[in-house]
């Protein structure tokens, strides 16, 4: 993920709730990734930002987010909620799970679990044999099975979200 010039993500240190921003993970379409400490729980966890490109923007040395397009960011808003309580009931060992969504700074923020390890990306880089690709390309395709399913599509399955 990278940044573009309308996304300005938050610094480290900047506390969302009782969440702690330590690092800015990277941009994508809908949002940008940081990783982030539970203060409560004292727990690491990944908070995704509601930050669809071409529909927001943030002033650097600011928190707050201002649409550029009210209609479009509603409703990316409204979707991005709910895909986190559609997530939220989801139980599989394949999808990180979702403990929660909050508003502050105009957007919304939905806090995940942090999972360690690679993404199909870097992992496939490593050249593994075909006997563990196998294996975890069925560990892919049992997940969405699973989400299939229960009628939940995902709309962005690609090596860097695996």
């Amino acid at each position: 993920m990278t940044t573009t010039p309308d996304a300005v993500p938050l610094p480290c240190g900047t506390r969302l709730e009782k969440f702690e921003l330590l690092e800015f993970m990277g941009q994508g379409g809908g949002g940008i990734c940081y990783i982030a400490i539970d203060h409560q729980l004292g727990r690491e966890v990944v908070i995704k930002e509601h930050f669809p490109r071409g529909l927001c923007m943030r002033k650097s040395g600011t928190a707050m987010v201002y649409p550029t397009q009210e209609q479009a960011y509603a409703a990316s808003l409204q979707a991005f909620c709910r895909g986190a309580r559609i997530l939220g009931g989801l139980n599989h060992a394949g999808i990180a799970k979702i403990h929660e969504v909050f508003s502050a700074c105009g957007t919304a923020f939905g806090v995940m679990e942090m999972v360690d390890g690679l993404s199909l990306r870097d992992w496939m880089a490593q050249k593994p044999s075909v006997k563990r690709i196998v294996h975890v390309l069925q560990s892919v395709l049992s997940t969405l099975r699973y989400m299939h399913g229960l009628g939940v599509i995902h709309r962005d399955i690609k090596p860097d979200n695996i």
